[in-house]
């Protein structure tokens, strides 16, 4: 008898098109400029989240770590050629 309720329920919050109160789903949805993901209903989506969180924090360090390096290279770059040649290696060929 309850399972007959249970469908009725469900029918009625697909007609007021709430369908999360009929489930007893513990998901929420995304909200508006929402930031970051939302609540994860199974153990296999926070997961997902956490291997998220730890991806992020080795982007952020390979990020940091490839602009150091650029930076060095530019500046060690910038400071050994200091005067700029108008004409350079095998241009004289190119001119002719």
């Amino acid at each position: 008898m309850s399972s007959i309720f249970n469908v009725f329920a469900l029918l009625n919050s697909i007609a007021s098109n709430d369908i999360s109160g009929a489930l007893n789903s513990t998901a929420s949805i995304a909200k508006n400029y929402q930031f970051g993901f939302i609540t994860p209903a199974s153990p296999i989506a926070e997961g997902i989240i956490c291997f998220h969180d730890d991806l992020m924090i080795f982007l952020t360090l390979i990020l940091g770590f490839v602009i150091y390096i650029l930076s060095a290279c530019l500046s060690r770059f910038a400071n050994a050629n200091g005067e700029t040649e108008r004409l350079v290696h095998a241009s004289s060929i190119e001119i002719v």
